[in-house]
């Protein structure tokens, strides 16, 4: 699966959006796989450039604004949750062949294990901390992240049984080839609609 992936991704152009840990997670994915990309963030401050420098020679950064024409040309774009596309504006400058995906869609058309996927409004975190030491202390080699801890890209370096994702709403706006082993929704209550809108697009 990895290897069709990365072939996939050999020849397209890819623009990372953010440079938070999801972000840095997707660099940090390309760059071990000989994958070049950019990096846009609005933040100017948010990395050390002489460090991104070092670490990605292959890619290159772009901060302080998001970069329209990196966007326009952009065939793959990885972008981070907490990145409002409509909000932001960015929706328009997009190519209708560009993929846009999230680390987790990334996460899932790569591996084969089984996965435990918890999102909701409350009570997450909780759950999946809970699932993981039940799991650990039954024998099982378990690892959890998504929308806590590690990102989900990092996690494809562990060895693991079982994986127990967080998943966050605007995580789930970009994944979908999830197919989880076991899923559920804790509970669904007024939140975040000043991205969503209104509650039938969150649900």
């Amino acid at each position: 699966m990895l290897e069709r992936v990365i072939a996939q991704l050999k020849s397209k152009q890819i623009l990372v959006l953010g440079a938070g840990l999801t972000g840095m997670s997707c660099v940090r994915f390309l760059a071990k796989h000989q994958l070049s990309c950019d990096l846009n963030d609005s933040r100017e401050n948010i990395i050390n450039r002489e460090e991104f420098k070092q670490s990605f020679p292959g890619c290159s950064l772009h901060l302080g604004a998001w970069n329209e024409a990196l966007i326009k040309q952009a065939q793959v774009i990885l972008i981070s949750p907490g990145i409002d596309l409509a909000a932001e504006g960015l929706n328009k400058l997009i190519s209708d062949d560009c993929q846009v995906m999230g680390d987790v869609e990334l996460f899932c058309q790569i591996t084969n294990k089984p996965i435990v996927a918890v999102t909701g409004s409350n009570g997450k975190s909780t759950l999946v901390s809970l699932l993981a030491h039940i799991g650990n202390s039954l024998g099982k080699n378990v690892a959890l992240g998504g929308n806590i801890g590690v990102p989900a890209l990092d996690l494809l370096d562990q060895p693991a049984d079982v994986i127990v994702l967080e998943l966050s709403s605007f995580q789930l706006e970009t994944t979908y080839s999830l197919q989880p082993y076991v899923a559920t929704v804790l509970n669904i209550t007024e939140d975040h609609l000043d991205r969503h809108r209104d509650m039938d697009i969150y649900q």
